[in-house]
């Protein structure tokens, strides 16, 4: 896709629960939401890292009972995760070892960043756009609509400001 397609450009769409939540959805400017399947029966990859496989247990049911996770988000779902896994296998092995052997030597004698380090590199940053994908950054999250417990109904300036 080239840069400055006629609607493509700019930044992406949000799924239309999660601008609800935000409390951004407008009838008069976003398109009717599409039906989509609800619930979220996607099975855990097999051979993730401990760790990602216990981030998708703990953040599935959080992310279905926000309205952002449905089974036809499974392969989106499950290659993000594929990617934290792979970067952590990659922090296993890296932390196993000295900073000297993190780079290589070429034949003309300059040190590079070995292979490890660069897959590292690419995982993490497919992981991280992942998690912008699903709200699961502070800035993603920026303007979510969290009902916190408090009762602000007495005073008319947060009336107004909400």
């Amino acid at each position: 896709m080239m840069a400055g397609a006629k609607g493509r450009s700019g930044r992406r769409r949000k799924p239309t629960a999660l601008k609800e939540s935000q409390g951004t959805a407008r009838a008069d400017r976003d398109p009717p939401p599409v039906e989509m399947p609800t619930g979220f029966r996607g099975e855990k990859p097999p051979g993730l890292h401990p760790t990602a496989a216990a981030e998708w247990d703990r953040l599935v049911p959080i992310c279905k009972r926000a309205g952002i996770l449905t089974d036809a988000d499974w392969p989106a779902w499950s290659l993000g995760f594929w990617s934290y896994s792979v970067a952590l296998h990659c922090m296993d092995y890296l932390g196993a070892r000295s900073l000297d052997e993190w780079s290589t030597e070429s034949e003309s004698g300059y040190r590079q960043i070995g292979p490890e380090l660069a897959i590292l590199k690419t995982h993490w940053s497919q992981a991280l756009q992942f998690c912008r994908e699903f709200g699961l950054t502070a800035s993603a999250r920026s303007g979510l609509n969290i009902d916190n417990g408090d009762n602000d109904d007495d005073d008319p300036t947060e009336s107004f400001l909400n």
